[in-house]
C-alpha cells in the first residue's frame, strides 16, 4: 500500500460515523479498530460497503463514515 517511509500516515484520530458530516479533519484513509463492516463514501458521494477485520485499512481516501450500516465500533482516520 506505501512505497516508501515517507508516504506513512503521519496522524491518526477517532472517526464518529455520521451520516450527515464529513470527516471534521479531511478526507483520509480509515482503519478499523474491529470487525464489522464501514459504510465509506468518498468525494463524489458514492458509498461502498466494506467487510473487514480488525487492522483492516481500507485502500480508498474518504471523506465521510456513515453510520448507517457501519458496525465496527472503533473507526480510525489516518492522515
Amino acid at each position: 500500500m506505501f512505497n516508501s517511509y515517507d508516504e506513512f500516515p503521519r496522524n491518526h484520530f477517532t472517526i464518529t460515523p455520521s451520516d450527515t458530516d464529513a470527516i471534521p479533519t479531511g478526507e483520509c484513509l480509515i482503519m478499523a479498530g474491529t470487525d464489522g463492516t464501514i459504510a465509506a463514501e468518498d468525494d463524489n458521494g458514492v458509498i461502498v460497503i466494506y467487510s473487514v477485520l480488525a487492522g483492516a485499512i481500507l485502500p480508498v481516501v474518504v471523506s465521510k463514515v456513515r453510520a448507517t450500516s457501519t458496525t465496527v465500533t472503533q473507526v480510525i482516520g489516518l492522515r
